[in-house]
């Protein structure tokens, strides 16, 4: 009797440590996956804004006076793209150093 509960133990003992291995490398696949968004939205805003202030400027300069295009979508997408991207990463570090 005492070898069975000596090897259910045995047993627990080891399928408790696979679990808490998985539960890690979940918790770090989880972590990347969010950096790689926070980085993907991070580019997405900054094309977006950068774009969208050259086609102003330009439709600026190429007609001069009068009514000119200002890309509001591009611009404030792209400034929501991008900030949600930095408020993202800086959580991630703020996660990773505590």
């Amino acid at each position: 009797m005492l070898r069975e509960k000596n090897a259910i133990e045995t047993e627990l003992d080891r399928l408790a440590d696979r679990f808490y291995h998985d539960y890690l490398f979940l918790q770090k696949e989880k972590r990347k996956q969010r950096r790689q968004k926070a980085e993907q939205n991070i580019m997405i805003g900054s094309v977006l804004l950068i774009g969208g202030f050259i086609l102003t400027v330009l439709s600026y300069i190429l007609i001069g006076t009068g009514t000119y295009i200002l890309c509001i979508g591009a611009l404030v997408s792209g400034a929501i793209y991008l900030g949600t991207g930095l408020i993202e990463k800086n959580d991630l570090k703020r996660d990773s150093t505590s």
